[in-house]
This record gives structure tokens, C-alpha cells and sequence, in this order.
């Protein structure tokens, strides 16, 4: 599954469930206008794992289906103006993603591990913007697959076998 893939389902996941829209924190699109919504950022893109391999019979020789489940980190940050505002609506989306973690497992997305909630408040100009968050583990599931030629002949001391 690719990270876009990934994140678009979140990204509806959280407003069926929550009505908060959510932003790439590092994009350059504008934030929206009115409070709350939902921050995110990969802060660790691609922790590899173990890999599985299995073998498929295919035409030209044998298919090598690779597997593995590698962990990206998830930070979600909810904005407000209002502190209670930003606790309540980080807390709503926490138990959102905890209530929906098998609707998530079935489409290949599975919530490894919740960090704690923390308060990431800034003071900005002359107010501060509220911000509550935690970052979340998730494995997907990873696939590709290769074609390992068959071997017609082979030669040997320069004498074919396998003709």
C-alpha cells in the first residue's frame, strides 16, 4: 500500500467519524480558516521489517512474491483556539481510530501503538493556538514480485544439458 493510499483513508476515516478536515502539516496549502482540524505528519517514513517470500508457478519460470509489514509514525496534532476545544476533539479522535482499528485491519492498515496525548501549544502573535496530539504506529502490509526465469539448458564443460 502506498503512503498516499494509506493516508487518504485516514484522512476520510477521521471526517466520517470525527467531522475534523485533516492537513499535511508541511504542505504548502492554506490551513483552514476555522478551528478545530487535524495536523499530520510522517515523522518516521518507513521502519523496514522482515521480509517472507513465497513461490508462485508462473509462464516463464517462477513468480517470487516478496511480504512485509514495515511501521511508519503517524503525528496527529489537533488545532484550536480554545484549550478544552483542542483536548476534547484530540480525545474524540483517538477513540475514533481505536473504534474503527478492524475496519482498518481488514484494508491492510493495522494501528500498532498509540504514543500518549501531549499538549504541543504554541503562543503565536498575540494568542496562543492550541495544539493537542500523539503519534501513532502503523504497519501495512507491503507486496512485489519478480519473474526468476527457468533454465532451458545449462553448459558445462561445453556440453549442453537440459536440450
Amino acid at each position: 500500500m502506498k503512503r498516499s493510499e494509506l493516508l487518504d483513508k485516514l484522512l476520510w476515516l477521521v471526517w466520517d467519524e470525527t467531522e475534523l478536515i485533516m492537513v499535511d502539516v508541511e504542505s504548502d496549502h492554506p490551513r483552514p480558516d476555522n478551528y478545530p482540524y487535524v495536523a499530520r505528519k510522517i515523522t518516521s517514513p518507513w521502519s523496514s521489517s522482515s521480509e517472507s517470500e513465497r513461490f508462485e508457478e508462473a509462464e516463464d519460470g517462477v513468480r517470487v512474491v516478496v511480504t512485509s509489514q514495515p511501521t511508519l509514525t503517524l503525528s496527529l496534532t489537533v488545532y484550536s483556539d480554545k484549550k478544552d476545544e483542542a483536548l476534547d476533539s484530540a480525545d474524540e479522535l483517538l477513540k475514533a481510530l481505536k473504534r474503527n482499528y478492524m475496519q482498518l485491519s481488514e484494508q491492510g492498515i493495522v494501528l500498532a501503538n498509540f504514543e500518549p496525548m501531549t499538549d504541543r501549544t504554541v503562543f503565536g502573535d498575540i494568542t496562543y493556538e492550541h495544539r493537542i496530539g500523539f503519534d501513532v504506529q502503523i504497519r501495512i502490509e507491503d507486496e512485489y514480485s519478480y519473474i526468476v526465469e527457468a533454465i532451458d539448458t545449462v553448459i558445462s564443460n561445453e556440453e549442453a544439458i537440459g536440450e
